[in-house]
């Protein structure tokens, strides 16, 4: 399945924008940069149904196609297996480089509503395993690109990506989850 270069170019640009605010919080708050590199066999990948844009999925798709023979195996092999994410091999993701959104923006982005008093995030323990917390937002006035909630910064993504042209052009390709594209993607045999 081919994508437009418009869309390609939308998806890139957002990731290039989350790769870029990554960075600038690992430099901000020196607690994320234990996620960077991964210290911890990508602990926080397992277990995870990760949503994806049909986009996403196209870029994915076309990824796999070109991988290694024994990275497909070991794709194969998480897949037989039930891996909620078949691509966390031992010691890499394989899809490192077009990792879809939710994977870019884990572990360290807050969850704001406008509708909301509270903002919601996830981060890491100390052992890599998730811990959700609420915090109340200031009302009057509207959350920062990061903002300090509790002992770290978080980065505030409805601000920059969720009301962008891009984000509208990547939610129009629709969003459905890893484990049900997955099984479509057994059944048409891309890899």
């Amino acid at each position: 399945m081919k994508i437009l270069s418009k869309s390609r170019k939308a998806v890139y640009r957002i990731y290039d924008l989350v790769d870029v605010l990554s960075e600038q919080l690992c430099r901000m708050d020196p607690y994320w940069k234990k996620c960077f590199p991964c210290n911890n066999n990508g602990i926080c990948c397992k277990n995870v149904d990760i949503p994806l844009y049909g986009v996403e999925w196209v870029l994915v798709s076309e990824y796999l196609r070109n991988l290694l023979t024994e990275d497909v195996q070991m794709i194969q092999n998480n897949l037989r297996n039930n891996i909620k994410c078949p691509f966390r091999l031992s010691s890499k993701c394989a899809v490192h480089s077009v990792r879809p959104l939710y994977c870019r923006i884990t572990p360290f982005y807050a969850t704001y509503h406008e509708q909301s008093t509270e903002i919601e995030v996830m981060y890491p323990s100390k052992n890599c395993t998730f811990v959700r917390q609420r915090y109340l937002r200031v009302t009057d006035r509207m959350p920062q690109l990061f903002e300090r909630l509790g002992e770290r910064y978080f980065i505030v993504l409805s601000e920059v990506i969720g009301k962008s042209p891009e984000m509208r052009l990547l939610e129009s390709s629709g969003k459905q989850y890893l484990s049900q594209l997955l099984d479509n993607f057994c059944h048409i045999n891309i890899l």
